[in-house]
């Protein structure tokens, strides 16, 4: 998956799971922090990722997010099953997973089959 949309599921995840209200992520590879604005709830998700000027946006069906990134003119998935996630990217045909522990996410991507870790 692009970088952008993996600093956007891994803020999006750490938002849901940890109810915190911050408005960026520190992407550790890219040396970056990266805005971001808006509602993120177990009722619907709808952020302004500032570095791309769009919305991310979805509601849930369960556990599971359908989300729209008006950015890529794509969709990607996420479920939240306590402090761990997965999803979907459709753009990319590849899953990605990952956990929240405390103010760190690490995320897999199994596109480029790596591991990537941000903060906020």
């Amino acid at each position: 998956m692009k970088a952008h949309v993996r600093r956007a599921a891994a803020y999006v995840a750490q938002r849901l799971i940890s109810d915190a209200s911050n408005s960026a992520i520190y992407d550790y590879a890219g040396a970056r922090f990266s805005k971001y604005g808006g509602t993120c709830s177990r009722d619907e998700v709808m952020v302004f990722d500032n570095d791309r000027s769009c919305y991310i946006a979805g509601k849930p069906a369960g556990r599971r997010f359908s989300l729209f990134d008006f950015g890529e003119s794509s969709r990607w998935t996420l479920e939240i099953n306590g402090t761990s996630f997965q999803g979907f990217d459709y753009q990319s045909s590849r899953r990605f997973s990952g956990i929240v522990e405390g103010r760190l996410i690490r995320l897999f991507d199994h596109e480029d089959h790596a591991h990537h870790t941000f903060g906020f």
